[in-house]
């Protein structure tokens, strides 16, 4: 037992299902709204998982930012600057070019974290650091 009898390609298409239940009863959200350069953190929902962060990003390739591809570097980080591991990312870009993001992050209960906006730029330009508390 555990151990493998063979091994071999199987070759057509899958169609698997797997059942999930989410337990979200001890979910909590809790708004944050701050905001600067544009950038807004809005709320988070601190999970069983981890921590959702809610945020509004505007259009980095318009002024004053002027990132012709739009993808300045964004993260979560903890008291001592330490960026929290990066889980997963959803966004919806609004018709102005601006995007709402809901990133997940590992979640250990720091108490004091900042969302950090950055630049690609030689100087790394920092746009936005946000501190915020978590309950």
């Amino acid at each position: 037992q555990g151990e493998y009898e063979n091994t071999a390609r199987v070759n057509g298409t899958w169609h698997l299902r797997f059942p999930v239940t989410v337990d979200t009863s001890e979910n909590e959200t809790f708004a944050i709204d701050r905001q600067e350069n544009e950038v807004v953190v809005k709320d988070a929902v601190k999970t069983k998982a981890g921590l959702v962060v809610h945020v509004h990003l505007p259009d980095f390739r318009k002024a004053p930012y002027f990132d012709p591809y739009n993808d300045p570097d964004i993260g979560i980080k903890d008291a001592e600057g330490n960026f929290l591991q990066w889980m997963s990312q959803k966004h919806e870009e609004n018709a102005d070019g601006t995007t709402e993001s809901w990133i997940m992050v590992l979640y250990n209960g720091e108490k004091e974290l900042s969302f950090e906006v950055t630049a690609k730029d030689e100087a790394q330009t920092k746009l936005a650091e946000i501190a915020f508390q978590v309950p």
